[in-house]
């Protein structure tokens, strides 16, 4: 549940904030990259610049949704990474009990045991961890991350851009 959680929100952050600022790079790589091949802006007639712009637009924009997706991959591999780690322990201890007992529901004592601390005694009651695992209403937050449709907000990005021209 942790993985996915993280995974769709690294995700989402990462399309939301890439979009521009990778299309901004690509377009003045490409463009510095184009006119020095060409010998320089100052050898480029008025036309040849225009052209080198509309260029310019549609290769950055038709490269752009494969950017985008690389970015998001990469945030999302990193982030699992990243919450894993710090999760190991915990599930190690899962695991471990699960064999022992032979699929016994775990309880963590540690956190369900001591209700002077912060967590969970501070969580509304909805929120709050009991024994017995997830009653169905809180295990659907965790399936609402599953259901979330990411093409939205991918192609949200592009609403304002109506393409070169």
């Amino acid at each position: 549940a942790a993985q996915l959680m993280v995974a769709n929100l690294a995700g989402s952050l990462a399309l939301v904030t890439c979009r521009d600022p990778l299309r901004s790079s690509v377009s003045t790589h490409l463009r510095q990259l184009l006119t020095t091949t060409a010998g320089g802006a100052e050898k480029l007639t008025p036309q040849e610049q225009s052209t080198l712009e509309q260029c310019v637009a549609i290769v950055a924009t038709d490269n752009l949704e494969l950017g985008c997706k690389l970015i998001e991959k990469a945030a999302t591999e990193k982030a699992v990474r990243d919450i894993d780690e710090p999760l190991s322990q915990s599930l190690s201890a899962r695991r471990k009990h699960r064999e022992q007992t032979g699929g016994q529901p775990y309880f963590d004592m540690a956190v369900l045991g001591n209700e002077s601390q912060r967590y969970p005694g501070a969580l509304p009651e909805p929120l709050r961890p009991q024994r017995g695992g997830l009653r169905p209403e809180q295990l659907r937050v965790y399936e609402a991350f599953q259901r979330m449709p990411r093409q939205v907000a991918a192609t949200a990005g592009m609403a304002g851009y109506g393409g070169p021209g």
